[in-house]
């Protein structure tokens, strides 16, 4: 039997929330937490090795689980600041993949999971499931939710991925490299729409508190 795989998870909380108006990490769910809250607590629980929040220099985490005493899970949060990530987001999955490179005790991991921080619906069974397609097919480098045959975050990327990964660019994230010929995938094609939403305006923020209250 093979070794589970060690997997170091990157949260992307780096974006300016301009279309939102307002910082749309600290805007609060049906349940009066965070959004930027629930993926983080989603990927605490998924038995990653390390787990990685992504943020801007001037963002004061309180939006975080675990910023007024709270576990966030059974995975401790670790913020990484990027500097450059009005660059785009290329620029903040580097940062993150730069901190999960110099590994637990100096070893990098077997794969690096990345999940959207405005992604409130992603639950940790999803992110198993992504971590099991990696685990059950060494042969491939990608797996990733789709929607209508189109990758999406969250998404699982093995070591064989980093260097082309550390060279992106801009605002387009792991996406552009997964329609390249270099790189094999799977897509999980079954996950629920509802569960990929993620937040960018105040109506996404309604779409998702309906969803939330209906689920």
């Amino acid at each position: 039997m093979s070794r589970p795989l060690k997997i170091t998870g990157i949260c992307l909380a780096a974006g300016f929330s301009r279309r939102m108006g307002a910082p749309k990490l600290r805007q609060l769910l049906p349940d009066g937490t965070p959004l930027g809250a629930s993926a983080v607590r989603a990927m605490a629980g998924a038995g990653l090795q390390r787990l990685l929040v992504v943020v801007r220099e001037d963002d004061d985490c309180s939006w975080l689980p675990g910023a007024s005493g709270e576990a966030a899970g059974k995975t401790a949060v670790e913020v990484v600041l990027c500097r450059d990530a009005s660059l785009g987001m290329a620029h903040s999955l580097r940062c993150g993949l730069a901190a999960a490179a110099d590994g637990a005790g100096g070893e990098p991991p077997d794969a690096v999971l990345v999940v959207l921080a405005d992604q409130p619906l992603v639950d940790a069974g999803l992110l198993a499931r992504l971590a099991d397609v990696l685990h059950g097919h060494p042969e491939l480098d990608w797996a990733a939710c789709g929607l209508q045959g189109v990758p999406m975050p969250p998404a699982i990327m093995r070591g064989s991925m980093f260097s082309a990964l550390a060279r992106l660019e801009g605002d387009r994230g792991a996406r552009q490299l997964f329609a390249g010929a270099g790189f094999r995938g799977e897509m999980l094609a079954d996950v629920a729409e509802s569960s990929l939403y993620d937040v960018d305006t105040p109506e996404d923020l309604e779409m998702i508190a309906q969803t939330w209250l209906n689920g």
